[in-house]
């Protein structure tokens, strides 16, 4: 006798889809496939800042990997970023983000390395940073990755690159380093 699982539903991405227990498959490709949709189209990387500081707000945010099945889900929230906040600013370090934040999701579960702390500090920089880019916005997790008193030029990072805007959504793709070990997968922010 089958014993099916229970029904999981991602209102917010895609529907739902019934899978049995112990089975991933039906479940992994509903959410790989709702991700997908999420991920690609919607702009074509000409942003504007405007347009971007809309993104302000709560959101759902599912992260898959390129590598397995492997995926995270958590909660991020963004607003506007305090003009001046930081005093001294490496000029190396580029402009400062438009948007600021924090997360709260496994980010390991799908191998992504973040440096520091997805919520930041009072006084210091935050744990995510969201930056118009030249050709494509993006938006950086960990503190350690949105200082701006000096300029990094390597070690550990996750960045997602913004490929869909949407009302409701943004998406795209991420990918992570350090050292040698990179990874890579699709991510899409589902407003609460």
């Amino acid at each position: 006798m089958r014993t099916w699982g229970r029904a999981i539903c991602l209102v917010a991405l895609a529907g739902c889809a019934t899978v049995r227990n112990g089975g991933s498959s039906a479940a992994a490709d509903l959410d790989r496939a709702a991700l997908a949709r999420c991920a690609v189209g919607g702009v074509d990387g000409s942003y504007e800042r405007t347009a971007l500081g809309a993104l302000v707000g709560e959101y759902h945010l599912h992260m898959t990997s390129d590598a397995g099945q492997s995926r995270a889900v958590g909660s991020l929230a963004l607003w506007r970023a305090a003009e001046g906040s930081e005093t001294t600013r490496d000029p190396l370090a580029g402009d400062p983000p438009l948007l600021a934040g924090r997360a709260d999701i496994d980010a390991g579960a799908v191998g992504a390395i973040v440096p520091g702390s997805l919520t930041g500090s009072e006084g210091g920089p935050p744990g995510v940073g969201l930056y118009p880019g030249e050709t494509a916005a993006f938006v950086r997790l960990g503190s350690e990755a949105n200082r701006g008193d000096r300029a990094r030029f390597d070690g550990a990072h996750t960045t997602l690159r913004i490929a869909s805007v949407a009302p409701d959504r943004f998406g795209g793709t991420w990918s992570s380093a350090s050292g040698a070990t990179t990874m890579s997968g699709m991510f899409c922010a589902v407003r609460e």
